[in-house]
């Protein structure tokens, strides 16, 4: 069985703006939205997985985190961290 997402949990689920899944719907590159009654709307959610799954990864490798804090003294500059450490799990 396959689960309707009503807008806000699809908002979350996927990070983006109403305004811009409504963009991306319109242009045929998001699961179109489905008519659950007079004046409501759902997505399914297997659907919108698979548009999840086809993304491309941002930048093709694995994704790194800094471990840095931020100094308590705001006039100082940041310094750059010596070696980010690559987020487990992430990547090819």
């Amino acid at each position: 069985m396959n689960k309707i997402l009503r807008e806000p949990e699809l908002l979350k689920l996927v990070g983006l703006s109403r305004t811009t899944l409504w963009r991306r719907e319109r242009a045929g590159d998001f699961p179109r939205r489905r008519k659950l009654s007079s004046r409501s709307v759902g997505w399914v959610l297997s659907e919108v997985l698979q548009w999840i799954d086809q993304r491309p990864l941002a930048d093709g490798g694995e994704r790194t985190a800094a471990v840095c804090i931020e100094p308590a003294d705001s006039r100082k500059s940041l310094e750059p961290c010596d070696s980010p450490e690559t987020i487990p799990g992430e990547g090819s």
